[in-house]
């Protein structure tokens, strides 16, 4: 197994990355490696967009409350949220399709082209 990351899905049920970065309310938020999904739990957070539009504060609250996340996967990111978004650290990447395959081949990618230290298997008690 290669690192783990943390992986935030803006996958509603769990199993397809469907939303748009700021409409959905329901994440999925993986840890994954490129191989795995070691764990996965649900996050409420607010919807920040509406009618084509957002707030600038809700946009960096959200991106706060996903902020122990290394990656975000949503169906459609914006050029402001995914540079916001990159500008905390956290990769954005456009993916529709399951959550599993998101998150591990998001997992891979980062165990390709980055030596992060933060592997959340050291943090994460999955117990």
């Amino acid at each position: 197994m290669g690192r783990t990351y943390r992986i935030a899905l803006a996958a509603p049920d769990g199993k397809v990355v469907s939303r748009h970065f700021g409409r959905c309310e329901r994440w999925t938020v993986a840890d994954a490696a490129s191989d795995m999904v070691v764990s996965a739990q649900a996050r409420e957070l607010p919807a920040i967009c509406a009618a084509g539009g957002h707030d600038d504060a809700a946009l960096d609250a959200l991106i706060g409350m996903l902020g122990d996340c290394r990656a975000v996967a949503a169906a459609r990111i914006g050029p402001g949220a995914s540079a916001r978004l990159e500008a905390r650290g956290i990769a954005a990447f456009e993916y529709a399709g399951f959550a599993d395959e998101a998150a591990r081949s998001i997992a891979a990618y980062l165990d390709r082209t980055e030596g992060d230290d933060r592997d959340v298997a050291a943090q994460v008690d999955y117990a």
